[in-house]
């Protein structure tokens, strides 16, 4: 009865984890010619973040794990900060969003560039004013 809440993050990531990589009940199917494009670009953010979400789950219940049954020593031991490793994983979470976010915005640029030179319309609009008797 120790470990339940080990088990309970553990249960509560495998159970996301097996319902994104399912995928049966998400993203219907393509209505437009250039949805595959965007669904394509969709589940690479979405594999990379499951991925993050994955390993952060797994170690929070490895640390609570490992540090549940440690000495006050360890405990306080273990809860100083490491700049180097903050610094690490901060850069690392920027450069992870910013690459997602530009290959989201190059997918829209093109998308929109193409659309533009096939399909443009002209709109013209005329405002007429109505006289009050």
């Amino acid at each position: 009865m120790k470990h339940w809440f080990v088990l309970l993050i553990w249960i509560g990531t495998l159970a996301a984890v097996f319902l994104f990589v399912g995928r049966g009940w998400w993203l219907p199917s393509n209505g437009a010619g250039d949805s595959a494009e965007i669904d394509h670009q969709f589940l690479i953010i979405i594999t990379v973040l499951g991925a993050v979400f994955a390993i952060a789950q797994i170690s929070t219940g490895y640390l609570v794990q490992r540090f549940r049954t440690a000495s006050r020593e360890t405990q306080a031991g273990a809860s100083q900060s490491s700049y180097g490793l903050e610094i690490a994983w901060t850069v690392a979470t920027a450069v992870i969003f910013f690459m997602l976010a530009m290959m989201g915005q190059y997918v829209w640029m093109r998308l929109s560039s193409q659309k533009a030179a096939t399909s443009t319309v002209q709109v013209s609009r005329v405002i007429q004013r109505q006289q009050a008797d």
